[in-house]
């Protein structure tokens, strides 16, 4: 009995030992598999955060696209928001769709909106690239403002063959003879950047030259080149036919609001379009994108010259409304957190807006008396700062009178019957300002002259 005994305490202590070590294996289980899992728990709530900031890129994204559709299907500013603000809900929806899948809820809400102006010329197959009131050498596109989405397609069998080794700089002095290649000008009150636009035939090229200055003196920055029929040159992308052109890239260096001009706008057919910070005054483009863009084609002339642009009707250049930026705020919530963030939408912007915007001004003949004019206008600050505004007369004998607040006013024995008379409104907030001038006589003609027609 004593060795059956003894073999079953052997027994049990072996029993009892591998208990031991199957208890020690499961416990280094549960610590490792406590590691794996705060390590997930880790990874999960970063990766909550990647996708977190993916979304708000993607949403700014999405944002754009429904503003630039919103812009392209027309209309008033108020059908422009309408329908921007039906996309963006679609954009929303969409988003909101595919993040259900993965147990995330995120949404896209417009808050706000700037109003600008865009200007386009799209006719079907193609034009030219002068303005509606005729033929011109060159003219202002776009006048102290700030510019996006400035881009245009153009056929490279309409441009000037100029070969391989056109220099833009040999242009001045040249000016009128054989070499005319169609430039659009980018001034910004203290540098000047040419960018010329022509073919090289021997190579079925279209090229893309960058000349800083605006005379022989100047420096060419360089050439860029895409074999095409046709060419899209994107300024503030710095592409062209969706390749980068490095050249273009100096257009950074230029301040925030510009004066845009085309020079040789028959050497070219295609289409173009850009969006400025600027107003139109409703479906009829009247208001002061456009006075200001006449005022600097004619000098207050625009009695003679007529208009740049064709109203809101095609064919040929035309001014409608469009969204200038908006600010939407995106919402990505998680198992793991929630992040909330407001984004400024603006595709295709080279500089932010600073100066103030003249929404609205309208100068009308007075209906108490010779010499009376009746003054309205909006102006609004991208920044938030007040904005103060004058608006002065000067006669054809060069007097003066300034008016700072709206209403009836009327003018002093020195300027009447002096008429027509050049009205300057100019809006200063935050150091920064910017005028638009038109033309207006008194008694005796009904509504404004000049600058509107």
């Amino acid at each position: 009995m004593a060795a059956v005994t003894g073999d079953r305490d052997r027994a049990q202590l072996i029993l009892i030992g591998g208990l031991a070590l199957a208890i020690s294996f499961v416990a280094i289980a549960l610590v490792l598999n406590s590691a794996i899992y705060t390590h997930n728990l880790a990874s999960r709530y970063d990766g909550g955060g990647d996708d977190a900031t993916t979304f708000a890129r993607d949403a700014r994204a999405g944002a754009g696209a429904a503003l630039d559709h919103a812009n392209g299907a027309g209309g008033s500013y108020a059908a422009v928001e309408g329908n921007y603000s039906e996309a963006i809900g679609n954009v929303s929806e969409a988003f909101g769709r595919s993040a259900a899948v993965s147990g995330r809820l995120v949404s896209i809400d417009h808050l706000s909106e700037s109003r600008g102006v865009r200007v386009v010329d799209d006719e079907p197959g193609g034009s030219d690239f002068r303005p509606a009131n005729g033929s011109a050498s060159s003219w202002y596109v776009a006048t102290d403002a700030t510019v996006r989405n400035f881009e245009m397609t153009v056929d490279r069998t309409s441009l000037d063959d100029l070969g391989d080794s056109f220099d833009l700089g040999s242009l001045f002095g040249l000016f009128g003879g054989s070499e005319t290649p169609f430039t659009v000008r980018f001034e910004d009150g203290t540098d000047t950047y040419l960018v010329a636009v022509y073919a090289d035939e021997a190579d079925d090229e279209v090229k893309v030259q960058v000349y800083e200055g605006d005379d022989g003196s100047g420096t060419e920055v360089g050439t860029c080149s895409v074999v095409a029929d046709t060419a899209t040159v994107e300024y503030a992308a710095a592409r062209v036919n969706g390749e980068r052109c490095a050249p273009l890239e100096a257009l950074d260096d230029l301040g925030g609001s510009l004066d845009v001009r085309y020079d040789y706008p028959d050497s070219a057919v295609g289409s173009y379009e850009l969006v400025a910070d600027r107003l139109v005054a409703g479906e009829d483009a009247v208001g002061p994108f456009v006075s200001a863009v006449n005022d600097r084609n004619f000098g207050y002339g625009c009695t003679d010259g007529g208009s740049v642009f064709n109203g809101t009707a095609d064919p040929g250049p035309h001014a409608v409304p469009a969204l200038y930026d908006t600010t939407v705020e995106t919402t990505y919530e998680s198992a793991d957190a929630t992040f909330t963030s407001e984004w400024r939408v603006a595709p295709d912007e080279r500089t932010v807006p600073t100066a103030p915007r003249i929404e609205s001004f309208v100068v009308n003949d007075g209906t108490s008396g010779d010499d009376q004019f009746d003054l309205s206008w909006s102006a609004t600050d991208p920044n938030g700062d007040p904005v103060s505004v004058e608006v002065t007369f000067v006669d054809s004998d060069g007097d003066t009178e300034t008016f700072t607040a709206p209403g009836t006013v009327t003018l002093p024995t020195a300027l009447q019957g002096d008429g027509p008379y050049d009205v300057t409104i100019t809006a200063t907030a935050g150091g920064e300002s910017r005028s638009v001038s038109e033309r207006h006589a008194d008694d005796g003609t009904s509504g404004p002259v000049g600058c509107p027609t």
